[in-house]
């Protein structure tokens, strides 16, 4: 039984982990600021790729993009300027909308698909 325990308790913990590092940025809101835009990330997401703050002068363009994963939907896509993609995944149209004209306002970026 003591076997079976120490086999779970490392897995599940890593499970946690993983799941907090994915799921983080999606959970808490997306700030914008006029230096640039943050979202909320853990020490293993920024080891995967996930950044906490994007500077202004690494985005290169936004784009309102339809939604490819369950139903249908559009997302936020802030290409960056050493080619990789953030996503804000589909959300409310509405908020999408709002923070696509803040981003807009905030950063003087033209948000395409809009």
């Amino acid at each position: 039984m003591l076997f079976l325990l120490a086999l779970l308790v490392p897995m599940a913990i890593f499970a946690y982990i993983f799941s907090m590092a994915i799921s983080t940025p999606f959970a808490y809101p997306i700030m914008v600021f006029p230096e640039g835009i943050e979202f909320r990330s853990t020490w293993l997401g920024a080891k995967m790729g996930l950044p906490g703050l994007i500077p202004k002068d690494e985005i290169d363009r936004i784009e309102l993009v339809a939604h490819e994963g369950r139903g249908k939907g559009k997302a936020v896509a802030i290409f960056l300027k050493n080619k990789k993609v953030q996503v804000v995944h589909r959300r409310n149209e509405e908020d999408l909308v709002k923070l696509a004209r803040t981003l807009e306002s905030s950063l003087g970026l033209k948000v395409v698909g809009l």
